[in-house]
């Protein structure tokens, strides 16, 4: 049984089919990682490939995702040539005469760009192998599959591992496991060329400074690659000791990493794992062999499903909204028009409530300006009056207009005065008190009396004789001339 909490995880198939067994594994991109599922192997028997799949398949639905099937590299045949601009697109042309003449073999060659050179690799192998593999393949409902090098998967867990100098360009990646040994020419990051080798558990070093003089050797005469950078070994050895006898035996620097397993059931896992990642590195030798894809198989129906709830939710939402906001508008026009009824007034009235106002502005306006200020007046006199006279009597009257509320233009005018009325001594032999004149002179001095009253005369002087002292009374207005 898979665990319950990775079957939404994005799965692939790795299968690699040896001489003798069929090794499937089922992997799946988890968050911590790349996680095998289950791993399967069994013998091929009379039945073939197709037969042996068919066991190991346990649904019926097929194997999960893509289908990555690695063929042993003593199976397959691949090499790499330089890119030359006149060069024609069928792989036959990379191929040696023997392989390109007979119809016994399938092959699909790939690009390798580089920054400043080109190079096109082409993997090939029996035209019966690949058909018993795309049957197999077919009979477990495998849509998604492809067929390639099991090197090219294994090259890219290798490269994985660490990282190399920034000055190594172009070097041999050789990785041991046990008495095998498999050794790559990369350039770029990119495998050129490979050889698998055998050696005694004691003889590592030789064997692999023998690999590394062949792909130095194959790089500069089919690749015209100057040299190499250095090596690069995986291995969970003696490091030390083995790094010594690598870099006496090669020649150039050696660099160790972490140990690649090259057992079948991790092969496998490698091809699973490279079914996780897009990739387009490796021959796919299925690619003559396999149909035309249909509708069906290129269309995805998944996302297309999920897009149309998407689109039929979104509008649902939509609608929803369009709804509520066409109720609140309708609501709004009808407060409007409510509103708008009950604000609605005669221009008559308006006319009316205009005129009532400037009435009222009117009176506010005379009587707070324009109104005498008696308090001030009062104080005033007193100190204006001389010592000879004597204020018997203060009439004051102010001109406040009085707008008529019935007829337009029609005022009631007052005229502005106070009146003094008062007493002075006469003196013997004259005809009017001295006093008099001064009281009036002063008046007429007086900045707050002219504020309200610039008019300042005198009248009805009368005499009145007395047994001691003869006496005149006056009156004194202060007024606004009339003009």
């Amino acid at each position: 049984m898979w665990p319950l909490n990775l079957i939404r995880w994005k799965k692939a198939t790795g299968v690699l089919i040896g001489n003798e067994t069929v090794t499937l594994t089922v992997a799946a991109a988890t968050a911590g990682g790349v996680q095998v599922l289950k791993t399967q192997e069994a013998a091929i028997g009379e039945g073939g490939v197709r037969a042996t799949l068919t066991e190991l398949s346990e649904s019926k639905k097929g194997l999960p995702g893509l289908v990555v099937t690695g063929l042993d590299a003593r199976q397959t045949y691949y090499s790499t040539k330089p890119a030359q601009p006149d060069t024609a697109e069928e792989s036959l042309d990379l191929l040696p005469p023997a392989l390109a003449a007979s119809s016994k073999y399938v092959s699909h060659h790939v690009d390798v760009k580089m920054r400043k050179q080109g190079f096109m690799s082409v993997g090939a192998c029996g035209r019966a192998v690949a058909r018993d593999v795309l049957a197999g393949l077919r009979g477990v409902k495998s849509t998604r599959m492809r067929l390639e090098p099991a090197p090219c998967a294994v090259h890219g867990t290798a490269r994985r591992l660490g990282k190399l100098p920034r000055r190594w360009r172009c070097v041999v990646r050789v990785l041991l496991d046990g008495s095998q040994g498999l050794a790559y020419l990369e350039l770029a990051g990119k495998p050129l060329a490979w050889r698998p080798f055998r050696f005694p558990g004691d003889k590592a070093a030789p064997a692999v400074a023998t690999a590394v003089r062949g792909l130095r050797a194959f790089g500069r005469s089919e690749l015209e690659i100057d040299d190499v950078d250095g090596v690069v070994v995986h291995e969970n050895g003696d490091i030390a000791e083995l790094q010594e006898d690598c870099e006496e035996h090669c020649g150039m620097e050696v660099r160790l990493q972490k140990p690649v397993a090259l057992d079948e059931a991790s092969v496998a896992g490698y091809l699973a794992s490279a079914g996780l990642r897009s990739r387009a590195s490796a021959p796919d030798m299925l690619t003559k062999l396999k149909p035309p894809p249909t509708i069906r198989d290129i269309f995805p129906w998944g996302t297309a499903l999920i897009l149309l709830l998407a689109v039929l939710g979104t509008g649902y939402e939509l609608s929803g909204t369009a709804d509520r906001v066409e109720s609140q508008t309708r609501m709004a026009k009808a407060q409007m028009k409510l509103d708008a009824m009950k604000a609605r007034v005669k221009v008559s009235d308006l006319k009316k409530k205009h005129g009532e106002l400037s009435l009222e502005l009117e009176l506010l306006y005379n009587f707070v300006v324009k109104r005498v200020a008696w308090a001030e007046v009062l104080q005033e006199l007193p100190r204006r009056v001389p010592g000879a006279v004597v204020l018997v009597g203060v009439r004051g009257r102010d001109s406040f207009t009085m707008p008529s509320a019935t007829k337009s233009g029609v005022r009631k005018l007052e005229t502005k005065e106070v009146s003094l009325q008062g007493q002075g001594r006469l003196a013997s032999g004259k005809a009017a008190p001295v006093d008099i004149t001064a009281l009036m002179e002063s008046l007429a001095a007086s900045e707050i009396i002219t504020k309200s009253f610039p008019r300042v005369d005198g009248a009805n002087v009368i005499r009145k004789p007395g047994k001691e002292i003869d006496a005149v009374t006056f009156v004194a207005k202060c007024s606004k001339p009339k003009w």
